[in-house]
């Protein structure tokens, strides 16, 4: 059934009116030859039906046989709609343009997406692609991906994996962050672990190595906690190189002093904005604003942009871009000695955290605090830590421990 509703639609069909005596023996003799007629329906003195347009031509001399009188009420199909097209000039040119100009707008890239950054910024990484070609508006097929990725990896270091893939006129961009990794000696080589800052030995767990520390024992930056060169007491025994293995807790002490004020600012929109509208024609910026200028001292923007597509990756490079500014004042909020004293003690804190080792934990603290001026305050926070402060070191064998060097 759909496919007769299809081929008639490309054939185009009338709707009829009929009048006469013989309409039943109308009927019969379109049948007889083989003229389709469907959707009949009677009305008073009228009877309407479909038929093809060969078909009517065809039924002309029935309707003399039967004295039977047609008239076309509506035609339609596809050959009906193309001949109304051709009073339309303007309709047909400007329907021409419009597919030609998709077609040649789909093989240019008109927008780029990034996936994956974390840290990064994606502007850096749009200047990156800029900077080897892809950018709006350029041609999508002149692009190898793999090259491409390894045009970008060597533009920006901190980029782990990168693909580029086109869908559409849409190029996706997918991006890895590399993940820095400390510095650390293979566990085949052998090392000392040597400590990184001052401290009095609190407690030690030795796996492998040799460790001459006792607790209550001070050590500076650069000393040796466990050490990897395990000289042998007996002459006919050769030194032997280890990787040395351990933890070694120090109490730690550390200060913190900062000024801080007694307020705090905050950012007040004044309710006023200003909107600059611009448009996005085939990678070009043009502005559609008659003042260019920003009337306000303080303001943040914004930006929306709307892109014309058609789908969901296939753009027609042209959108518009507005730049919404908006006012806002900085106003000093009062606060009391005890909240600028607790926020002082936060911010002091996230500073020490920042110089202690990664395994660590409180001691003992002292936070302390006084009025040095009408609206400032100066805060002291000390505090002692246990911290392991141990890290690897590497040895060359045929190294010595430094002890017996002092012997020789």
């Amino acid at each position: 059934m759909l496919f007769v509703v299809i081929r008639n639609f490309f054939r185009g069909y009338l709707l009829v009116k009929i009048r006469g005596e013989f309409i039943e023996r109308f009927f019969n003799m379109c049948a007889y030859r083989n003229i389709y007629i469907w959707d009949i329906v009677r009305m008073k003195d009228d009877t309407f039906f479909k038929m093809s347009m060969r078909g009517f031509r065809e039924c002309r001399d029935i309707c003399r046989k039967t004295h039977s009188r047609l008239t076309i009420v509506e035609k339609h199909g596809f050959p009906i709609w193309i001949r109304g097209l051709g009073k339309r000039k303007f309709f047909i040119l400007g329907l021409c343009l419009f597919i030609a100009f998709f077609i040649i707008s789909s093989q240019f890239v008109w927008a780029i997406e990034i996936h994956g950054l974390k840290h990064e910024k994606a502007s850096r990484i749009l200047e990156d692609l800029e900077s080897v070609g892809l950018k709006e508006g350029v041609y999508k097929n002149k692009f190898d991906p793999e090259i491409l990725k390894e045009q970008i990896l060597l533009k920006d270091d901190k980029l782990a994996w990168v693909w580029v893939d086109i869908k559409g006129n849409k190029a996706i961009v997918q991006v890895k962050e590399k993940v820095e990794a400390p510095d650390l000696v293979p566990d085949d080589k052998p090392c000392n672990i040597v400590a990184l800052k001052m401290g009095i030995v609190a407690r030690k767990n030795v796996k492998v190595g040799n460790c001459k520390l006792q607790e209550g024992d001070t050590v500076f930056p650069g000393d040796i906690l466990v050490s990897g060169i395990l000289v042998s007491e007996t002459p006919d025994v050769p030194t032997h190189y280890v990787h040395a293995d351990g933890e070694i807790y120090v109490h730690t002490w550390h200060e913190k002093v900062g000024e801080f004020n007694l307020y705090t600012e905050k950012k007040v929109y004044t309710g006023q904005k200003k909107k600059f509208c611009h448009m996005k024609l085939l990678g070009k910026k043009i502005s559609l604003s008659l003042q260019a200028k920003i009337p306000y001292e303080s303001y943040d923007m914004s930006e929306s942009i709307h892109n014309l597509k058609l789908g969901e990756n296939h753009y027609l490079g042209i959108g518009f871009i507005v730049d919404t500014a908006r006012e806002y004042k900085i106003v000093k909020v009062p606060m009391t000695i005890e909240q600028a004293a607790e926020k002082a003690k936060t911010k002091l804190r996230e500073e020490m955290d920042k110089s202690l080792a990664l395994h660590n934990k409180i001691v003992s603290d002292s936070f302390s605090y006084e009025k040095t001026a009408d609206t400032i305050i100066t805060a002291t926070l000390r505090g002692e830590y246990e911290e392991q402060i141990g890290v690897a070191q590497p040895v060359t064998v045929g190294e010595l421990p430094p002890e017996t060097e002092e012997k020789k």
